[in-house]
């Protein structure tokens, strides 16, 4: 049985990923800052663990505690405008809490597949002659955020080939669902 590790759980995109992932037989465990009304439905199917994925300690214990077979990282300092306002908080969340994930796995358990979620974003503006946008063009970053984003994505590609990890980075583009749960 494959065991997944999913970041963000508790977020619009974790809950739904950890509600696919049980529907297929896996044992799923998910990380979380706080309590989150999107896990209501999914209460005693997964195991929570609260942690900051800026704690690299924590989160090392974590995967220690687990021992994924599949990581999927999707925790994020996520609002754009909120990265201008915050560009430090955007930058540790989304830059340390990659490296926080890689190296953990690195650590613990080299041969885990990690899937590290960047951004559409990272493209920034595109020209009409840019259109559309190829996986290879390359990126514009035009917000902390952003920036944020595709510092991730170098830094887990530079950890797949350093170190021979089994990492896949995808750069998603806008994501549409019901309204927010309260």
């Amino acid at each position: 049985m494959d065991r997944c590790l999913i970041t963000s759980c508790g977020g619009f995109i974790g809950s739904y990923l950890a509600e696919f992932l049980l529907s297929h037989g896996c044992k799923v465990a998910g990380v979380v800052r706080r309590d989150s009304p999107h896990l209501r439905d999914l209460a005693g199917r997964l195991e929570i663990f609260t942690c900051d994925v800026t704690d690299r300690p924590s989160l090392t214990r974590v995967i220690r505690e687990v021992e994924p077979t599949f990581v999927f990282h999707l925790a994020a300092e996520d609002v754009i405008p909120r990265s201008w306002e915050d560009p430090k908080t955007t930058i540790e969340t989304n830059v340390i809490g990659t490296i926080s994930i890689l190296e953990g796995v690195r650590e613990v358990t080299p041969r885990t597949v990690v899937q590290v979620a960047g951004s559409a974003s990272e493209y920034g503006r595109c020209r009409p002659r840019e259109l559309p946008i190829r996986e290879a063009q390359v990126p514009h970053p035009q917000s902390p955020y952003a920036v944020s984003k595709t510092a991730a994505i170098q830094l887990a590609q530079l950890y797949a080939a350093r170190y021979e990890m089994r990492v896949h980075c995808v750069r998603p583009f806008q994501f549409i669902g019901p309204p927010e749960v309260s």
